[in-house]
């Protein structure tokens, strides 16, 4: 008998493919593989990590841009992974299998619109959130965040338990280019700096790693 393959209630694709929220905690989805050796694995997606779209057969295709090396090899091996998904009081469990694992440049880069998205998210609702409640932390001067492989760009300023944040190029303190995927990666402090161009003041992207996540 086969698999059956079914729609996502109305409820979970708005909770998976809604937009980020000013002053809303944004939800965190796990994803659960088995490991070779019988133990699970959890990974951690965003909704910028996240996308829902119509399949074939009536049946809906989540993608997710997904960096850990253990779920990536899970998937590659067994297929199989639990998808939890929370919104209010209710938790819903999405049993899935993986159609297709793909990857860029041996892993390394990710989709441009999430990473661009993920940017975003990553201003607007983390750090964000996290500076009101971290008011010591700083950049001590004005970044510019330039995709070099995509038109965007971010003009960020934090401290004071404050962030000021716009899309587009502008006058900076220090500017710091990269691909998209590389500044995502590095916004989480996942990417090092060195292999990154900057311009202009190091004591203020260095500064970043110290924001809270």
């Amino acid at each position: 008998m086969g698999e059956e393959t079914v729609m996502l209630p109305s409820v979970v694709a708005a909770l998976l493919g809604g937009d980020a929220a000013e002053d809303t905690w944004e939800p965190v989805f796990l994803l659960l593989t088995v490991g070779s050796d019988g133990y699970a694995r959890v990974c951690q997606l965003s909704r910028a990590e996240v996308e829902v779209s119509p399949g074939r057969d009536r049946a809906d295709v989540i993608r997710a841009v997904i960096r850990a090396r253990r779920t990536i090899a899970n998937l590659r091996r067994d297929g199989r992974g639990l998808l939890i998904v929370t919104g209010g009081q209710s938790a819903y469990y999405l049993r899935m299998r993986a159609v297709a694992v793909l990857e860029e440049d041996g892993g390394g880069t990710l989709a441009v619109a999430f990473a661009v998205d993920g940017i975003e998210e990553r201003l607007e609702v983390h750090l964000r959130h996290g500076l009101a409640r971290s008011p010591e932390a700083g950049l001590g001067g004005t970044l510019c965040l330039v995709c070099s492989d995509v038109d965007a760009a971010f003009v960020v300023e934090a401290g004071g338990g404050r962030l000021r944040w716009r899309r587009g190029r502008g006058p900076a303190d220090a500017a710091l280019v990269g691909t998209a995927s590389q500044l995502f990666l590095f916004s989480w402090n996942r990417f090092p700096l060195e292999a990154l161009s900057l311009t202009r003041r190091q004591e203020v992207v260095s500064a970043w790693a110290g924001l809270p996540a």
